[in-house]
């Protein structure tokens, strides 16, 4: 069902509180046109429908590569790469490499090195590769991460054409990811990556004559996903494939993507949604995100089986949420495969390094729908097929952790066991990771690893049992406007896991810490509480417009108090109260902000207030 509404929503909240009108900006077919209005909506529920079908893994992609090139899981590989001081006709060095830690310029300093890899089945092998820094936000670590790519004309190392060394130093272990993909290995419809254990030590000659020898501890040596990996899976297809490496795209529809037969196609403008190798025509990818965009309640099943492999769709999403609870895969961090024979989308599992561990700004409560209440796709099936796709997801959950599957206890133990007393020496207090990365024993970690994977499991259904997070003025540029007493607050609307209505209210609470404070926290000092309302079950985002009066305001601004967290509750139609938002507006200075900082700083450049904050 297409939203189409033109009505404007009035509804009276106590005291001052006004929520008078909702707009709908991303809606359906309507999605890259205009500004719909909508009212609350009463039949926006799909009928019930059986899609058990959907689940048939195709065919095409079975998994034929069976990493016959691999090396043995536990098997570390040692890598000596000598580079020299200065590159020959530049000034670029191995220590402009080290120093190359702005994220955004594309790995700019690169230098050509010598690299031995002590093979312990092939012998020595010699390369010449071109090494620079990997990943963005590692770069500010103590030991970097690396990708050695071999000189063109070069002979493949087992098939690669390079190495992509990946150390990430918030895994005191050092082992998850290892354990983790080489477990995907074993489950059907969800291709993993190679990987495997290398140590590296580097030589820096001198223009002195004298070497300087560097050890840089253990790495993960992970498979790159490009040409190759297509290419030593053997699907090409009739010819034209397509890997997609999304930077934050979520399946919505985006101007920038268009076939490149389109006069307004621009790739530089495409590479800012998303990277690809293969076919420049993206004519699948463009008519996938229009079938998905333009679909009905109704049809969206049927388009979903034609456009995504629904095993493999439900695996990824029960294997990186319900199992292993990785809070880093939100429209990132995540690939997108297809080709003209399969003319079908498949996840591609990539960077898993946040998963079956927590921190301060994450916790269990992330293993739900909620990290997914951003993503287009995932709202629309929320919206569509709620019951169905749950179903469907939780029963590869059990299939995965049986006994004996890739993600019991067992199987998993027997890896991490094996791959600890393997690397047991890079935790030993004198090893360069245990003094820069601070690196420890297995055993420090195992018992919240498998507390995790065991628990993980049931705190998915319990948090999906009530409506997602709220999400309010998320990302890119700021969308708040105010206007005399009436605030504009641009949301995501919760969604029930359960396909139950849900409604929300307005929240003014004084008590929110953006270093600790998650959204499943419940504000204790609370200002005001409106009513409940209905905002409809839709897929975009809203804009909500309300008013707050000077009684509610005095309580904001006071001798005490200088401002005050505007947030947004729900619970479902069964009563269940669901979560506040992730990050609250400030109100500060009578004016809505992002954060308090914001507040603080407008208050200091407004010379018509007295009060300071």
């Amino acid at each position: 069902m297409v939203i189409n509404r033109t009505n404007v929503l009035r509804k009276v909240l106590p005291t001052s509180v006004l929520l008078y009108c909702i707009y709908e900006i991303a809606c359906h077919q309507q999605a890259f046109t205009n500004n719909v209005e909508i009212t609350v909506l009463q039949d926006f529920i799909s009928p019930r429908r059986e899609i058990l079908s959907l689940t048939r893994p195709t065919e095409y992609f079975e998994p034929r590569y069976i990493y016959s090139d691999d090396l043995p899981a536990a098997s570390i590989t040692q890598l000596d790469l000598t580079c020299p001081n200065e590159q020959n006709n530049s000034q670029i060095t191995f220590s402009d490499v080290l120093d190359n830690i702005n994220e955004l310029d594309d790995n700019a300093a690169k230098v050509i090195c010598k690299l031995v890899i002590h093979d312990n089945e092939l012998g020595d092998v010699y390369r010449n590769v071109i090494v620079s820094q990997h990943g963005g936000a590692t770069r500010a670590a103590k030991l970097k991460s690396f990708t050695l790519k071999f000189v063109e004309g070069e002979e493949r190392w087992r098939d690669l054409e390079m190495l992509v060394l990946k150390k990430d130093s918030s895994d005191k272990s050092g082992l998850r990811s290892k354990i983790l993909f080489d477990a995907f290995k074993e489950v059907p419809s969800f291709n993993s990556l190679r990987t495997n254990f290398m140590e590296l030590s580097v030589s820096i000659e001198r223009t002195d004559g004298s070497v300087k020898n560097l050890d840089y501890g253990i790495y993960i040596n992970f498979e790159p996903v490009n040409e190759g990996f297509v290419n030593r899976r053997n699907w090409r297809g009739h010819g034209k494939f397509n890997l997609y490496k999304l930077v934050h795209w979520d399946i919505e529809y985006d101007p920038r993507l268009l076939p490149n037969t389109d006069p307004e196609y621009n790739d530089t403008l495409f590479r800012e949604v998303m990277d690809y190798e293969g076919n420049d025509g993206h004519n699948m990818l463009v008519e996938m995100m229009l079938a998905i965009n333009k679909a009905t309640d109704d049809e969206l099943p049927d388009v979903l089986r034609e456009w995504f492999d629904m095993d493999n769709l439900c695996t990824w999403v029960a294997i990186t949420f319900a199992i292993c609870g990785d809070w880093d895969h939100r429209g990132n961090n995540m690939a997108l495969f297809t080709n003209d024979k399969l003319r079908k989308f498949y996840f591609q599992p990539w960077d898993y390094d946040k998963s079956l561990r927590t921190s301060v700004r994450h916790s269990r409560m992330d293993i739900s729908m909620s990290p997914l209440n951003n993503h287009y796709l995932f709202r629309r099936i929320l919206v569509s097929m709620p019951i169905e796709f749950m179903a469907l997801v939780w029963d590869k959950v059990q299939l995965l952790t049986a006994d004996g599957a890739p993600f019991s206890h067992e199987s998993l133990k027997a890896k991490a066991d094996e791959y600890a007393l393997a690397t047991a020496k890079y935790s030993d207090p004198n090893a360069v990771d245990a003094r820069y990365v601070s690196r420890v024993k297995w055993q420090e970690h195992e018992d919240d690893f498998f507390g995790l994977l065991h628990n993980n499991p049931p705190h998915w259904n319990f948090n999906n049992e009530v409506p997602t997070s709220v999400s309010m003025n998320n990302g890119g540029k700021l969308r708040i406007t105010d206007d005399s007493d009436i605030y504009t607050i641009k949301l995501k609307p919760a969604l029930s896991p359960r396909g139950l209505e849900v409604e929300h209210q307005i929240v003014l609470h004084r008590d929110f810490d953006p270093v600790v404070t998650h959204w499943y926290h419940a504000p204790e000092n609370i200002i005001y509480k409106s009513k409940f309302v209905n905002l409809g079950r839709v897929v975009g985002s809203i804009k909500a417009r309300f008013s707050i009066g000077d009684e509610i305001l005095s309580r904001c601004f006071n001798k005490m108090y200088s401002g005050c967290w505007v947030n947004i509750h729900s619970r479902d139609s069964e009563g269940r109260l669901g979560n506040y938002a992730a990050r609250p507006m400030y109100l500060g200075a009578h004016k809505l902000h992002s954060s308090r900082e914001d507040a603080i700083n407008a208050n200091v450049n407004d010379n018509t207030r007295d009060e300071g904050l």
